[in-house]
């Protein structure tokens, strides 16, 4: 029995984590501003952020060239209110836009780390808060380029934003660092033109 014992504790040797599609990143939520290699395929492929100069032109790109006449996928907007809701978004991170009535209700970690860093789409048609909706108390859309270099501004924007000038908090995921928004931001805005199929 004892020798069975040490042979399937293997003294020395680290147990292989399974692979995940597509590989990426992970971050603990103890030490979620240190970004870890996703065990996979691709890890190349992985935790992109707004801090970094080609997934930030990425996105900037795929909002340039998104057809105004782009079909929905799910959800309720259109081109030009998705527009607006990701400015809004953006700029309230900043403290550009700040809402009336955001709260920001404890938020256990664990969520904040698995919309952020793990590799799974988010839920499509989430409601989101009557802030940041542009048919209720967002930013109504006008001109459609107009809004779409709003969009793309305020994106810039945060990319070069310090800490002190970011919120301490989001509604959904608690307190936020840097590294968090960073995140946040390209997931946000890759959902939102995924429903156009942009």
């Amino acid at each position: 029995m004892a020798s069975t014992i040490q042979r399937c504790r293997r003294p020395g040797r680290r147990r292989k984590r399974s692979g995940i599609p597509g590989g990426g990143w992970w971050t603990s939520p103890k030490g979620h501003d240190r970004l870890r290699p996703f065990p996979g395929p691709n890890p190349e492929a992985a935790l992109s952020t707004i801090f970094e100069a080609a997934p930030l032109e990425r996105l900037a790109e795929r909002l340039r060239t998104l057809p105004a006449t782009a079909t929905r996928r799910w959800g309720t907007l259109t081109v030009g209110e998705m527009f607006c809701h990701l400015a809004d978004a953006t700029d309230w991170a900043q403290g550009i836009r700040v809402p009336p009535g955001i709260e920001y209700p404890a938020t256990v970690q664990w969520v904040k780390w698995i919309a952020l860093y793990l590799p799974f789409p988010w839920p499509k048609g989430y409601p989101t808060k009557p802030g940041f909706d542009p048919k209720l108390e967002g930013t109504k859309p006008g001109d459609l380029e107009r809004d779409r270099r709003r969009c793309i501004d305020s994106l810039v924007g945060l990319s070069s934003a310090t800490e002190d000038r970011l919120a301490p908090a989001h509604m959904g995921f608690g307190p936020m660092t840097r590294t968090d928004w960073g995140r946040w931001a390209y997931r946000h805005a890759d959902h939102h033109l995924r429903q156009f199929g942009g």
